[in-house]
């Protein structure tokens, strides 16, 4: 099929902006949840702007394939698109998780903005996954089949943090480090009250530290 040059340009520009890593955030999230690369970043923008351009037809690519039968492949490798939302768009999905779990809200949002920013489709190097940032294991206990699903990730992570509050009476504090840490090292250390907490501070991994002050600091906010 024929492109017309200016379509050709929009292409290049793409691939120019994903080689030189303005689609950094993006990519970082692709690479660290599916296992993904620049190139099939590239392709499925190349796909989009295809459709969007109403282009039709197979489109010979560089490797000989084409993107009609690539596209699957693309769809497969990519976490599910869901729609760019401000921070109140979650409101509703927080408050009925908080009615839920007796978590108060204000703590769910400030997990969340410290944990991914309010990006659904994050995921961390250790494969932590969207908004509240869930393991895949810890996520298959609480019943979350697509941690990139903001309402099941919302909803799974919060029932986490209420059986952590139940689990240490109450104590903010203490529920935040063994959602950071996991439980199982705070019962190590035999944290189960303030005082404990502040005798075993030095003791918990400085990335938990830093997350107990900066999450209760948005909480208190």
């Amino acid at each position: 099929m024929n492109i017309h040059p200016k379509q050709m340009e929009e292409l290049l520009k793409l691939k120019f902006l994903d080689s030189v890593g303005l689609f950094s955030d993006r990519t970082a999230h692709s690479l660290d949840s599916v296992g993904g690369t620049a190139e099939s970043e590239f392709m499925a923008l190349l796909q989009s702007f295809i459709e969007k351009s109403g282009l039709s037809g197979n489109l010979m690519l560089p490797n000989g394939s084409s993107t009609e039968t690539n596209h699957n492949a693309l769809n497969s490798k990519l976490p599910k698109s869901y729609p760019i939302w401000n921070v109140t768009d979650y409101d509703q999905l927080i408050s009925q998780s908080s009615a839920q779990y007796g978590v108060d809200s204000k703590l769910i949002h400030a997990v969340i903005q410290t944990e991914s920013g309010y990006k659904s489709d994050a995921t961390s190097r250790s494969g932590a996954k969207g908004l509240m940032q869930l393991m895949d294991a810890t996520a298959a206990s609480l019943g979350v089949k697509n941690s990139y699903d903001p309402q099941e990730n919302i909803n799974g992570g919060t029932k986490f943090l209420g059986f952590l509050l139940q689990k240490y009476e109450g104590n903010e504090q203490i529920a935040l480090a063994a959602y950071n840490a996991g439980p199982g090292r705070i019962d190590r250390l035999g944290i189960s009250n303030d005082a404990q907490l502040q005798e075993h501070y030095n003791e918990l991994p400085e990335e938990t530290q830093n997350y107990i002050r900066k999450v209760m600091g948005i909480r208190n906010g």
